[in-house]
């Protein structure tokens, strides 16, 4: 496999566990890891956005039945990762390059993007936090520390979620995904993706690659 984004020398795991390796045995596992760990939880606010980013499942490539990590992505790197996803060393936020340096690569591919919005994001994702296992998404989903999960179920793919920014006038958000796909390892990437106020909801306008699994 080939790595687009970072090193060619980097690993794809999460945690112990490679991309080619991934199983339903390693729900388990991750959740005992995550479940000694320290933070905050996320604020009541980006639970809205975690739904819309999982109810457009066809265009993240999440399928129907995904797994959400319950810990949050950071601009962390080496071996703190809070939910065990090192991509290239980091935990998926960005490559060898630098937050601000891979905030200005999220405003080259969208424009739109504004500074408030990258500015809260720098601040908010400087230490993971609980993603809440209620999310109003309309997907069949569960967290890596959900203990009613049915032996029957098989998830699609595993998504890791950043903290949500907020722009000043709360009309765009801004969130990166760690996407890790499990019947076809190399659709999984790692993008960010602005939202912009739609009624009462939220909706996609645009996504800037971070990294990008190819044979």
């Amino acid at each position: 496999m080939r790595l687009l984004g970072v090193s060619r020398f980097a690993s794809v795991c999460v945690g112990l566990f490679c991309l080619g390796c991934l199983s339903n045995s390693f729900a388990p596992a991750l959740a005992r890891a995550q479940q000694g760990a320290a933070a905050d939880p996320v604020a009541a606010d980006e639970r809205a956005i975690y739904a819309a980013v999982l109810d457009a499942a066809s265009t993240i490539g999440a399928g129907s039945q995904p797994l959400v990590a319950e810990m949050t992505s950071t601009f962390a790197c080496g071996a703190d990762a809070c939910n065990k996803l090192s991509i290239g060393g980091c935990n998926g936020l960005r490559g060898t390059e630098t937050p601000e340096a891979r905030l200005a690569i999220v405003k080259r591919d969208l424009p739109a993007l504004q500074p408030s919005t990258s500015a809260e994001f720098l601040k908010v994702n400087d230490r993971c936090s609980v993603v809440p296992s209620k999310l109003n998404s309309r997907l069949n989903y569960h967290l890596t520390t959900d203990m009613d999960i049915p032996q029957s179920w098989s998830y699609t793919s595993l998504v890791y979620f950043s903290r949500v920014a907020f722009s000043a006038d709360h009309k765009q958000a801004l969130v990166a995904v760690g996407l890790m796909s499990t019947p076809d390892t190399k659709a999984s990437n790692g993008r960010y993706f602005v939202l912009g106020r739609q009624g009462d909801g939220w909706s996609l306008n645009g996504s800037s690659v971070i990294w990008k699994l190819k044979p």
